[in-house]
């Protein structure tokens, strides 16, 4: 078809190719795949600070506990059960860290679960963990980290 001036109307519109449109949609699929996967990344840091949160608030609770004369309990107080780091020494959620304490185990982001042993000596250290497989939460004495 052909204007007045002689010249095609078909090529003065002007458009996008279907390679243009095909490249613009791979970038568009390969900017959003970067952001899921910081995303999910940024996820799981918030969740391993929520854990180190929860768990360094105990730290004032197993000081007094310490300064009573009083080790750390998996399951609340059961003389028998003192967290002196032997397999199955694991927190009880909930259960009051020694015997007598109002302060609780707390009870943690659901992707973590308090792994291997706690530990406690009198007077000398004390330690528990959490873990969610891939990151690991160590409080000890000299306070909570995230490893």
């Amino acid at each position: 078809m052909l204007d007045r001036k002689g010249g095609d109307k078909m090529k003065n519109k002007r458009g996008f190719t279907l390679v243009e449109l095909l490249v613009v949609i791979a970038i568009i699929g390969i900017l959003s795949s970067v952001a899921i996967v910081n995303l999910n990344s940024a996820k799981q840091k918030a969740r391993a600070a929520s854990v180190q949160a929860a768990l360094s608030q105990l730290t004032t609770a197993v000081i007094i506990c310490h300064d009573d004369n009083l080790n750390l309990t998996p399951d609340g107080g059961t003389p028998a059960a003192v967290c002196d780091g032997e397999v199955g020494d694991v927190p009880a959620v909930g259960r009051p860290i020694c015997a007598g304490s109002t302060a609780n185990w707390p009870t943690i982001d659901t992707t973590f679960t308090y792994s291997g042993a706690c530990d406690s000596t009198i007077g000398t250290s004390w330690s528990f963990a959490a873990s969610d497989g891939t990151k690991t939460v160590t409080c000890t004495q000299t306070g909570c980290a995230i490893s």
